[in-house]
C-alpha cells in the first residue's frame, strides 16, 4: 500500500470529471499522513464515495429541477420545441465552454466574457441551453451557474426565481468548493451590477434576493459582503430596496428567536428556580 500513490491515482480521477475541484480535494487530500493504512484505505476510500455520490446527486437533481422548470415554463408546442432545440445544439461560445470546464484553476472572468457576447435573446437561449446541459456534469461549477442565471434573465421567457436560485448556488460553491478568491468574487458582483444597470434591470431583484440570502447565511466574507450591500444601494430600484428590508426584517426576527430561547432557557434552570424560591 503505497499512500502517496493513492492519492495521485484518485486526484487524476477527480481531475478527469472535475477539474476544478482538484483544489478542494488536494487540501482534504493533505489531512491524511502516513499510518495505519487500513485506516488511510477507509479515509481515501470515504472521499472517493463522497465525491461521486455528491456529484452524481447533484446532477440528477439537476436534470430534474431543469425538467419540472420546462414544464412549468414552457405553455405552448413552439416553446418547448425551441428550448429543446437550444438544449441540443452547441450555440454561441460552446468551444470555449468545454475550455473553461477543463481547467483547474477556476477564474470567473473568462465565463463574464462568454455573457458578454450575448447579443440577442436568441443568443441568450442558446447559452443557456448549454449551460443546462454542462450543470448535468458539473452541478456545482460557478461559472457555468453564472451563466445560467445571467442567460436567463437575457431570454424572452426569463424566469426571476430560477436565476435567483442559481445565483446562490454559484456564490454557495464559490469559495466552498471551488475556492475563488474575495477579489474574484467582488468583480462578479460588480459585473452582474453594471449588467442589471444598464443592459438587463430584470436581473436587479434576483440578484438582490441571492445576496441578501447568502449573506444571511454566512457564505460571504465582510469584505464581500459590504461590497455587494454599497452595490446593491447604488442600483436605487424600488424592488432591491424591498429586498434588503425583507432580509434585514428576516435577520431581526432570527436575532429575537434565539434571544428568546435563552431568556426560556434561563428562567427554567432548575438552579435558578431554587434561588427564586429561597428569595421569595
Amino acid at each position: 500500500f503505497d499512500l502517496n500513490r493513492c492519492k495521485s491515482k484518485l486526484l487524476d480521477y477527480v481531475k478527469s470529471a472535475q477539474p476544478g475541484l482538484v483544489k478542494l480535494l488536494s487540501r482534504q487530500l493533505s489531512s491524511i499522513v502516513e499510518g495505519d493504512q487500513k485506516a488511510n484505505s477507509l479515509q481515501l476510500a470515504e472521499i472517493l464515495v463522497t465525491f461521486t455520490y455528491d456529484v452524481i446527486e447533484r446532477s440528477r437533481r439537476r436534470s430534474i429541477q431543469e425538467a419540472i422548470l420546462l414544464a412549468r415554463n414552457a405553455n405552448a408546442d413552439d416553446e418547448i420545441r425551441k428550448r429543446l432545440l437550444d438544449y441540443l445544439q452547441e450555440g454561441v461560445g460552446a468551444e470555449s465552454l468545454d475550455i473553461l470546464l477543463e481547467q483547474t484553476e477556476v477564474r470567473m472572468e473568462p465565463w463574464r466574457q462568454m455573457l458578454d457576447k450575448i447579443d440577442t435573446p436568441f443568443d441568450a437561449g442558446e447559452v443557456r441551453g448549454l449551460a443546462i446541459r454542462a450543470l448535468e456534469s458539473y452541478p456545482d461549477h460557478p461559472g457555468v451557474l453564472l451563466l445560467r442565471s445571467v442567460s436567463e434573465m437575457m431570454c424572452s421567457d426569463a424566469n426571476d426565481v430560477t436565476a435567483s436560485q442559481t445565483i446562490h448556488a454559484a456564490l454557495r460553491s464559490s469559495k466552498e468548493r471551488y475556492g475563488l478568491t474575495d477579489e474574484d468574487i467582488i468583480e462578479t458582483l460588480s459585473w452582474l451590477g453594471d449588467l442589471a444597470d444598464t443592459r438587463t434591470t430584470a436581473l436587479r431583484l434576483p440578484m438582490a434576493v441571492a445576496f441578501y440570502q447568502a449573506k444571511a447565511e454566512g457564505l460571504l466574507s465582510k469584505s464581500v459582503t459590504s461590497h455587494g450591500v454599497s452595490l446593491l444601494k447604488s442600483l436605487d430600484d424600488e424592488n432591491v430596496d424591498a429586498a434588503r428590508h425583507v432580509a434585514f426584517l428576516s435577520e431581526a426576527t432570527d436575532g429575537l428567536e434565539t434571544a428568546t430561547g435563552l431568556v426560556r432557557r434561563v428562567v427554567s434552570d432548575i438552579n435558578l428556580s431554587k434561588v427564586i424560591g429561597r428569595a421569595s
